[in-house]
């Protein structure tokens, strides 16, 4: 069964090859106090978007 989001907040997408270093330990990701998400509804991310979920004691 694939995973449904109702909700989420996409901070942004991440050049391939800044994840490429980020994820050899060359480089490190943006943090998530320096992104300005925006709400996504009804939507799917794409590949390499930074997204963020609501906890769930506020849904």
């Amino acid at each position: 069964m694939p995973f449904i989001f109702s909700k989420f907040d996409l901070g942004g997408i991440v050049q391939e090859a800044a994840l490429d270093a980020a994820l050899s330990g060359a480089a490190s990701l943006p943090a998530r106090n320096s992104l300005s998400p925006t709400r996504r509804e009804r939507q799917l991310p794409l590949d390499r978007a930074f997204i963020d979920f609501e906890p769930a004691s506020r849904r």
